[in-house]
């Protein structure tokens, strides 16, 4: 009889275990947050769909307005990791590189990713107390999107740091808007308004560049 020897499966850390349970957590309350929003969406609820128990909850986090500003950094952060330009992509033709990286968001959360962050601004407004953290999960975000935006502009242009911070956030506006009203007039063909709008606001940059070198 041949000997199998067994392969010792490596147990989790305490931590390790912890760390999957929140992830869990973050995942369910985004899910559920998308489909009945953050008011609607109960504690029971979320550790219901994570399949944990209201223990386990309050073992990550402190309340719901934690796990509201938890799964709203989650949720940033794979929404830039969708976002994210691959290597070989051409950024040269802005209109281009801006309708892409919308299609590219279009594909997180299902195509519902407008959806997320209007709960999150609503949530916030609602809630003002909330809104310094939501601000500075915001500033923690805009970092590539700025590094997006300095890739699209034309070479050789002088842009402050101030300028390009704003873009981005002219962009990230546009391309939620544009996404969000889609949703509600399919007529609005949210790609092609990105394409148009973006290329025009790259190309004025550009114009008035060269006018300065004059």
């Amino acid at each position: 009889m041949m000997h199998v020897s067994k392969v010792p499966v490596k147990r989790m850390s305490r931590a390790e275990r912890q760390s999957l349970t929140r992830e869990a957590i973050l995942d369910a309350a985004v899910e559920l947050f998308i489909q009945r929003g953050v008011e609607a969406t109960s504690i029971d609820e979320v550790t219901a769909q994570a399949g944990y128990s209201r223990g386990a909850f309050y073992s990550n986090f402190d309340s719901k307005d934690d796990l509201f500003v938890g799964a709203c950094a989650r949720f940033l952060e794979q929404l830039h990791v969708t976002a994210r330009p691959p290597d070989d992509e051409n950024l040269s033709d802005a209109g281009r590189a801006y309708r892409s990286r919308m299609e590219r968001l279009r594909s997180a959360n299902r195509d519902r990713a407008s959806m997320f962050l209007a709960e999150i601004s609503l949530y916030a407004i609602r809630h003002p107390d909330l809104v310094p953290a939501i601000a500075e999960l915001h500033q923690a975000q805009l970092e590539p999107a700025i590094a997006f935006v300095r890739s699209t502009l034309p070479r050789g242009g002088q842009h402050s740091e101030a300028e390009i911070e704003a873009l981005a956030n002219i962009m990230q506006s546009l391309t939620f808007a544009l996404h969000l009203f889609g949703k509600i007039d399919p007529g609005i063909g949210p790609e092609s308004a990105m394409e148009l709008a973006s290329g025009l606001i790259v190309d004025g940059l550009a114009a008035r560049a060269r006018k300065g070198r004059k």
